[in-house]
């Protein structure tokens, strides 16, 4: 099953390697990985999704609750991403933010609202300058995501599609 909201989330991107926080079974890039011969790698807290994973994508599979950081990840990659994760933290997310900064050169955030993956969706897009989280592409609706996150926009104007 395609989902809408990978290529939204990576329009634009050719990554050759894939990061996503809080995976599962690896199922929403699935299509999207096998499609682009990317390698994708997750992280997820459940050893029920392992194997899943592993059957559906090339990657890695960590193990590991992403607020125990620093996070055991020993490789780079082009991209990391999330997809609703940070939507359900109350606190605490900064961290998590920082530890995916540091194991890729690009990090997405996306969430969704109402049901399911539909085309309602919010997107950041940071990338490291001087160690500091600079947001490079937003949509409409971002400053609720970079508040969760605990990262105040500079971005004061912005349009109906992507700053960059």
């Amino acid at each position: 099953m395609e989902y809408k909201i990978i290529n939204r989330i990576f329009e634009g991107e050719k990554p050759k390697t894939i990061f996503e926080l809080g995976c599962s079974e690896g199922l929403l890039i699935k299509d999207y990985a096998e499609k682009n011969n990317i390698a994708a790698s997750g992280m997820d807290m459940f050893i029920e999704y392992k194997e899943p994973f592993l059957k559906n994508h090339k990657g890695k599979f960590y193990l590991w609750n992403a607020h125990n950081v620093p996070w055991p990840i020993d490789e780079h990659f082009d991209i990391a991403f999330a997809v609703g994760f940070f939507t359900l933290l109350a606190s605490d997310a900064l961290p998590m933010l920082k530890e995916l900064m540091h194991i890729a050169d690009k990090v997405i955030i996306a969430e969704t609202h109402g049901e399911g993956f539909k085309d309602n969706i919010n997107i950041v897009t940071f990338a490291p300058v001087s160690s500091s989280l600079f947001p490079i592409r937003v949509s409409r609706d971002f400053k609720h995501i970079l508040a969760k996150i605990g990262v105040e926009p500079k971005i004061e104007q912005f349009e109906d599609k992507w700053i960059i």
